[in-house]
């Protein structure tokens, strides 16, 4: 990996395990710069990601067909942007994404029983969503921003 983890020198990550070592990294800023797809690297069961960095900027890349383990959610905390994160699959995840910021993120996905809900204690600054839940009982979002519409 890449950087020194500064704004200026982010770290450089083209891997699943990159990122989920550099988003670990308390105060670290960290920048994609492949499109990483986890079937491509068997990474086929998604543990919760605590992000502790500061900031993962995708630049415009995907994470795709992430699979949230049962219990778990995608990513906590931090600012994520930039993103693309396709095909999110899950059964029985606690949330997709809990305590974020978003900026310019298109996030995909297809719930079956999420418990809670997709984004929990999250803002959104000019995201897309498009997601099927096929679960009535959970909720959809829980946005903190005064501004948002769903």
């Amino acid at each position: 990996m890449q950087g020194t983890g500064t704004s200026e020198n982010p770290y450089l990550v083209k891997s699943i395990a990159e990122l989920r070592e550099a988003a670990t990294i308390s105060g670290a800023y960290v920048k994609v710069i492949a499109d990483l797809d986890c079937n491509e690297e068997n990474y086929l069961e998604w543990e919760t990601l605590n992000i502790t960095a500061k900031e993962i900027d995708f630049d415009g890349r995907s994470l795709m067909k992430p699979y949230i383990k049962t219990g778990n959610v995608l990513f906590n905390g931090s600012t994520i942007k930039n993103a693309k994160i396709l095909k999110v699959y899950e059964n029985g995840a606690n949330h997709v994404i809990t305590n974020a910021r978003m900026e310019h993120v298109a996030l995909t996905a297809f719930l079956s029983s999420i418990v809670g809900a997709v984004l929990d204690n999250c803002t959104a600054q000019e995201c897309n969503f498009i997601i099927e839940n096929k679960n009535p009982k959970s909720g959809w979002f829980t946005m903190q921003d005064p501004g948002y519409k769903h």
